[in-house]
């Protein structure tokens, strides 16, 4: 029996340590925002939840320049310092906010072919990533400083309420606008959650941000464009790593948007979906490893390196029994109808499992050999899209080209760190 004793014990120690509490938080608001996919995939047919998650995976794409700048947050604040770190990080954000302009107006131009590449319905779906796209940048923005400053609880709170504001908002617009309404829950998520986290910690007199929000709006100048160039080879390595860690676990729902029928569409998108809370139940750990890997001291960074994976392997040896064993009751949350999938759902286990281990293994080397990562990661992109597109007649055979596609990567990644590992042993690095 449990004693009270032991409970404040426990919550002692946990909020002593932010790591613990980072991660306990972050992954109890990643099952709050996983659930989202399912009480949709309650209120929309199996094709519309398709098009939801296609229109998702469109956003998850598109924003994924601004996930990068989290990585890069972390990673040049060891680099240079807190202060010129800032100053990049905010020069990168003006240049990326001019793209995600172009990026908005070229989608409302390219509206007509996209709808019917991706067979996502209604036009206004388009428009409507657009809106979710310009309102995610805040949060992205908020969310990498306070992880870089090792402001883990207010990181992880701040998930948090968004994703309870997302769930709830997201399900009433899906409720009334079917997939459009799915997409618009989501923009909204992050601006009402932001709003409701400042009022929040105004009322407690706790500062929300690590830095100015307003700035996140300005436009770049010349000078920003300057202070870039020092640390070019870094930005672009590091920075690409980071938007290719979130774009690899859901490009092959896009795949699927075009290769497969509406119904079986769905049916593949709630199987990665599902699936790819691997990948993110191991981001937090992922995250904390990354503010603590440092270049002066190999040794030390080694041993936190083998701590975290032992832990992610763990995880997602797991993942892919359970999936294995148990993947009716599984799909059964999004409904019986998905219960199709579930021959196939073990594989999807399996691939992200390679994906998130081929992830921790890229932000950890590119800090080591950005050049180097930066190529891999590219190449393992190029050919993911050549394999999956080229084998989109069903789920089985777009998931099985993915899994070969990201072995490859792994395995070049295992035998570049193996390498560099036994360098290091015999004092040559």
């Amino acid at each position: 029996m449990i004693h009270l004793s032991q409970i404040n014990l426990f919550k002692k120690k946990l909020l002593s340590n932010p790591h613990i509490f980072f991660v306990t938080l972050t992954l109890v608001s990643g099952l709050i925002n996983y659930a989202y996919y399912p009480v949709i995939s309650k209120i929309l047919p199996v094709g519309e939840f398709g098009i939801s998650q296609g229109l998702i995976a469109i956003l998850t794409q598109a924003g994924a320049a601004f996930s990068g700048i989290s990585i890069l947050t972390i990673y040049l604040s060891k680099i240079i310092g807190q202060a010129q770190t800032r100053k990049i990080i905010y020069a990168i954000q003006k240049i990326i906010i001019l793209l995600i302009i172009f990026l908005t107006f070229s989608l409302l131009l390219f509206q007509d072919f996209l709808t019917d590449y991706l067979k996502v319905g209604n036009q206004l779906n388009i428009p409507a990533v657009s809106i979710d796209l310009l309102l995610s940048i805040p949060f992205i923005v908020a969310t990498s400083f306070l992880i870089a400053n090792k402001k883990f609880i207010k990181a992880a709170n701040l998930q948090l309420v968004v994703v309870i504001v997302k769930i709830f908002f997201g399900a009433i617009l899906a409720q009334y606008l079917g997939s459009l309404g799915a997409i618009l829950g989501i923009g909204v998520s992050y601006l009402l959650g932001m709003i409701i986290f400042s009022l929040i910690c105004k009322y407690y007199g706790v500062q929300p941000w690590e830095h100015d929000l307003k700035s996140v709006f300005a436009f770049a100048r010349k000078s920003d464009i300057v202070l870039l160039t020092a640390q070019s080879k870094n930005i672009v390595s590091i920075l690409t790593v980071g938007t290719l860690a979130t774009i690899y676990p859901s490009i092959d729902i896009l795949v699927a948007r075009h290769g497969l029928d509406n119904f079986h569409a769905g049916l593949y998108s709630a199987a990665s979906t599902l699936s790819s809370l691997i990948y993110f139940a191991s981001v937090p750990i992922l995250n904390i490893l990354m503010t603590q890997l440092n270049r002066k001291d190999i040794s030390k960074s080694l041993s936190y390196i083998k701590e975290k994976f032992i832990v992610i392997i763990a995880l997602c040896s797991f993942s892919i029994l359970l999936f294995l064993f148990m993947p009716k009751k599984l799909l059964d949350i999004f409904g019986p109808s998905y219960a199709i999938e579930s021959n196939t759902l073990w594989l999807f286990a399996l691939n992200m499992s390679i994906v998130t281990i081929m992830v921790g293994l890229l932000q950890v080397m590119v800090l080591f050999k950005p050049i180097l990562s930066f190529i891999v990661s590219v190449f393992v992109l190029i050919l993911v899209i050549i394999e999956t597109n080229n084998h989109n007649t069903s789920s089985s055979t777009i998931i099985g080209s993915a899994i070969t596609s990201y072995l490859v990567g792994l395995a070049v990644l295992i035998i570049v760190s193996f390498r560099d590992f036994i360098k290091f042993q015999k004092g040559k690095i």
